[in-house]
């Protein structure tokens, strides 16, 4: 079944990097559960450096110690609908770590990937942190806003959103 295009407006503003993306392996985080064979993790990266730092402060700081999401460049920036639809989910209220540090980053993936059942539990926020899921009207199509801050979520279910198109960059 051949589809028109479909129009989607970029969610963030600035500039920001896609750290995995079904450009480089479909399903692009290893798995086809909660809608992510085409997902992007996007991460706000500093201007003119190689590599993707995401924070202030230097990486060896991050690699021993930690960094605070208070330093992660892209953290507390607003997320916009990128087409007009229905807000289905909108889950907020979940308390983030207080820092970010490789050894625990990775621990938390594998313990999500080796535990987590979404079928067993209702609550997609121990893997997914704050969310939100936009329906497009009339189509089965979807946009999933996952990791987002406690507190930032400002729509809810049922909530109608009508997509204005971005100024020019």
């Amino acid at each position: 079944m051949e589809m028109d295009p479909i129009t989607v407006d970029f969610p963030l503003r600035g500039e920001w990097e896609a750290a995995h993306t079904p450009a480089q392996k479909v399903p692009s985080h290893g798995t086809d559960q909660l809608g992510q064979r085409y997902a992007y993790d996007l991460i706000r990266i500093e201007k003119g450096h190689k590599g993707l730092k995401f924070f202030r402060g230097s990486q060896l700081r991050y690699f021993l110690l930690g960094v605070k999401l208070e330093e992660c460049l892209g953290w507390s920036e607003p997320i916009f609908a990128p087409f007009s639809g229905t807000v289905c989910v909108a889950k907020d209220g979940w308390a983030e770590r207080k820092r970010l540090h490789l050894l625990s980053d990775l621990a938390i993936v594998l313990k999500n990937a080796l535990t987590f059942d979404p079928k067993r539990t209702g609550d997609l926020r121990p893997a997914l942190g704050n969310h939100i899921i936009l329906k497009m009207p009339e189509k089965e199509i979807y946009a999933f806003f996952a990791h987002a801050r406690c507190g930032s979520i400002q729509v809810r279910e049922g909530d109608e959103y009508i997509w204005v198109k971005s100024l020019p960059r």
